[in-house]
Parts: C-alpha cells; sequence; structure tokens
C-alpha cells in the first residue's frame, strides 16, 4: 500500500540540572518533533485515502492530550487522544 510520511521539526536550545555538578545546569541542543502527518491507501480493493495528523502542540504538561492526532479515513473525521486508536477499513 502506498504510504507517505513529513515530519516537522524544531529546533531548542534549553538546560538541564547536571547531576554531576551540584548547582551546575547543562546547556542541550537538539530538537523536537512537532508535528508527523501521514497519508496512506488502505482498505484493498477498496483503495481509501486515509491521513493522520499527530500535533505536539496539542500536548498538556503532563505530554497527553485529547486530540493529538486527527485524520480522515475513507472520509469519516477522528480525533485520539492518549490511550486511543483507530481501525481504518480492513
Amino acid at each position: 500500500a502506498p504510504l507517505a510520511i513529513n515530519i516537522k521539526t524544531e529546533d531548542a536550545t534549553f538546560r538541564l540540572h547536571n547531576l554531576h555538578d551540584k548547582g551546575g545546569t547543562l546547556v542541550v541542543e537538539g530538537s523536537f518533533i512537532t508535528e508527523v502527518h501521514v497519508v496512506a491507501r488502505v482498505g484493498g480493493r477498496k483503495n481509501k485515502l486515509c491521513l493522520a495528523s499527530f500535533w505536539a502542540s496539542e500536548f498538556n504538561e503532563y505530554n497527553t492530550g485529547f486530540n493529538m492526532i486527527n485524520g480522515s479515513c475513507g472520509g469519516g473525521h477522528f480525533f485520539l487522544g492518549t490511550g486511543a486508536s483507530k481501525r481504518c477499513e480492513e
């Protein structure tokens, strides 16, 4: 089945407490995944389009959320949060 994935990252610099140096901090320069978008054909011969997007901006302070993923499958729209799943066609 055809599949396409697009990932957006953002650079970030932040400080962590340095456990090896009391009172010191460790500067980390890295990146975070902020969005993931997926397009796929599903349903065997039905060949229906499935779209899904993950949004890190929907996270709360516990890195969970109610609408972290939204999309459509065969024309039906959906929203997924922590622990949810979606079956699309077969």
